[in-house]
Formats: structure tokens, C-alpha cells, sequence
């Protein structure tokens, strides 16, 4: 079976649209999102937007956790930024993602 694994799309919603359009390409019929989203000085919620409609398996990383677990004062300057444009939903979506991911089984 042929699966990709991708990760740190820290906000570049080119980069992952770039990504899943070659996985496209490919035929690559499954992946998985070890985490890191929507941190950064990027757009976060274009690629929030587009992982939820994908419904990827993905896992929150060490960013994801530090998004939605530290006050909004204490963020770093590009992720105070990015939790700007983040709605109720997308954090909600962020925050319910699992710490680890077994292939076929969300664990």
C-alpha cells in the first residue's frame, strides 16, 4: 500500500496545495499529517480550511499544542497572527486532534 506522510505546513497554504496536487498526480491514495498547521506568520486558516475538507488523518504537533494551550498575550508574535485569522471552528478542529496516529486507526 502506497501512503504519503506529510508535516510543518506551518500556515503555507501553497506549499500544501502544491503537495496534495503531486500526490494527485501520483495516485498516492492515502496520507497523514503529523502536525504543525497553522503556526506561523502565514495564512492559517486557508490551509485549516482545506485539511478539514480533506478529513486527513492528522495529529497535532508540539505548534498545534502551543496555539491552543498558551494565552493569546504570550504567543510569539507570528502566532499570536495566526490565531487571528482562526475561527471557533478551526480551533476547535485543532484542538481535538489526536497525539498519535496508528495507519488505520486513529489511537
Amino acid at each position: 500500500m502506497r501512503f504519503a506522510v506529510i508535516s510543518d505546513v506551518h500556515g503555507n497554504v501553497d506549499a500544501l496545495s502544491a503537495v496534495l496536487a503531486g500526490m494527485g498526480q501520483l495516485k498516492v491514495p492515502e496520507f497523514v499529517n503529523l502536525g504543525d498547521h497553522l503556526s506561523g506568520p502565514l495564512a492559517a486558516a486557508e490551509p485549516a480550511d482545506l485539511l478539514m475538507a480533506c478529513a486527513v488523518p492528522s495529529i497535532h504537533g508540539n505548534c498545534d499544542r502551543e496555539l491552543v494551550e498558551t494565552p493569546r498575550h504570550k504567543l510569539e508574535l507570528s502566532d499570536s497572527q495566526a490565531m487571528a485569522c482562526l475561527t471557533p471552528g478551526h480551533l476547535h478542529w485543532l484542538r481535538n486532534l489526536p497525539a498519535t496516529y496508528r495507519h488505520g486507526l486513529l489511537a
